[in-house]
């Protein structure tokens, strides 16, 4: 599972602005809402209570093919596989999930 990297290539300021990673922490509701981002350089879930407030975050980078005439193209089994790695990834840092 992997961790994005973002904060690596933005200036010192943006990542003091950034927010911080947040611990797992027991829900006070079993109702989460959970949104997936399958994009071109990362595939991430990201789980929200039902304040809106962001419980936890996996991802994974993504994969694809850039063929000889510039066009890229995706696996979607590939991304389905991915979409479950970064979902068991979210499970182990979301208690009861």
């Amino acid at each position: 599972m992997g961790t994005e990297k973002l904060a690596n290539n933005q200036p010192q300021s943006e990542r003091e602005n950034r927010p911080k990673p947040l611990q797992s922490k027991p829900l006070q509701s079993k109702d989460i809402i959970i949104g997936i981002d399958a994009g071109t350089s990362v595939i991430k879930a990201v789980a929200f209570d039902l304040a809106g407030l962001q419980i936890a975050i996996e991802s994974v980078p993504n994969s694809y093919q850039t063929k000889m005439d510039g066009a890229v193209t995706q696996s979607l089994p590939q991304t389905w596989q991915d979409c479950a790695c970064v979902l068991c990834g979210l499970a182990h840092k979301v208690e009861n999930l």
